[in-house]
């Protein structure tokens, strides 16, 4: 089992590079991607994976099955505290926060590069942190301005919510490590600056703050 499990990986990982972490996949690529992932979510090695040790890490995104920032727990609080809030413009989605979200996808000379999660505390005493950090590139006018890069990064506190599952308490969000603040106005808002996100996912709607994460497999690799 532990060798077909190798196989799965690898070739999972082989697909997931070669669709851009899955954001150019086929349908039937997606298909395969997904079937790979339910195989190996069967024959997860690691039980109470939420409260193991092993979870701790930096954890590299390698497939999404949807905009690689929704990675982030960020989003999931914000698709919670907006769920049920439409808008009315037409060539939008109606839901407010998707319409929110394909605006953002849209937006031209930006670009995501690595994807990470950072978990500290799992296993102990069943709570800990996890950060989540987008990579971020904006180009503009390479001629003018060189492309400028940050990571958005979304701290969460989190404790065991079950054997395979941990509930986030998502707390604030910062851009780090960023070249952004070389650009005019937009740096000046963006460095150094923290945005209080579970405080305002509050006054939204009480309870959004807090999301649920699946750990569903679990391994030295992946």
């Amino acid at each position: 089992v532990e060798e077909q499990d190798d196989r799965v990986v690898f070739n999972l990982l082989q697909l997931c590079a070669s669709t851009n972490r899955g954001q150019s996949a086929t349908l039937d690529q997606r298909y395969e991607i997904e079937n790979a992932i339910s195989d190996l979510e069967f024959s997860n090695p690691t039980p109470n994976a939420a409260m193991s040790e092993a979870l701790n890490g930096e954890w590299r995104l390698v497939y999404a099955s949807e905009s690689m920032t929704r990675s982030s727990p960020f989003f999931w609080g914000f698709r919670k505290a907006f769920d049920g809030m439409s808008q009315p413009l037409p060539l939008l989605p109606g839901d407010l926060s998707e319409a929110l979200f394909a605006i953002t996808d849209g937006l031209p000379f930006q670009r995501v590069g690595t994807v990470v999660q950072t978990i500290t505390g799992a296993g102990t005493n069943g709570t800990g942190t996890l950060e989540s950090s987008v990579e971020v590139t904006l180009r503009v006018f390479d001629a003018l301005i060189p492309p400028q890069n940050g990571f958005v990064t979304t701290t969460s506190k989190f404790e065991a919510d079950g054997p395979n599952s941990l509930r986030l308490t998502v707390q604030d969000t910062a851009v780090k490590r960023s070249t952004w603040a070389q650009l005019p106005v937009v740096g000046a808002l963006v460095d150094g600056a923290t945005f209080p996100t579970r405080e305002a996912f509050e006054r939204v709607r009480a309870g959004s703050s807090e999301v649920v994460m699946e750990v569903s497999y679990l391994s030295a690799a992946l």
